[in-house]
């Protein structure tokens, strides 16, 4: 008998969400879980300056964090495209993306988001 390989093919697979009404590829790596949850840690910087460039700079980085995982998929696309689609759909994008990796239960994004006026989409 032989056996198969349960890790063949795994670094090819392919995800995909839903956003804007639209089918979108993801292709999320180890890498990805680990940035997401250096994302998830707090600032605890108190000085009002500093921590505003710090919550920049962490937004920044999560938006990249999303482009990247989404490039991956389309490795032929304009990275500006894959960018102008994500800032128009941002939280959409997150939301769908963390549910995708496992990384958030949707019922629970979409509480957040319910209860934070300036999480919703126009």
């Amino acid at each position: 008998m032989t056996e198969e390989n349960p890790f063949a093919s795994l670094s090819q697979r392919v995800k995909v969400i839903k956003v804007a009404g639209k089918e979108i590829k993801i292709k999320p790596k180890v890498k990805d879980y680990a940035a997401f949850m250096i994302f998830g840690k707090d600032i605890t910087e108190t000085d009002p300056e500093k921590r505003l460039k710090l919550e920049e700079l962490k937004a920044q980085k999560l938006m990249d964090k999303l482009v990247e995982i989404i490039s991956r998929a389309y490795p032929s696309e304009n990275k500006e495209n894959i960018e102008a689609f994500v800032a128009e759909n941002f939280l959409e994008v997150s939301k769908e993306i963390f549910v995708a990796m496992g990384l958030a239960k949707r019922e629970d994004l979409e509480k957040i988001v319910g209860e934070n006026p300036l999480a919703k989409t126009p």
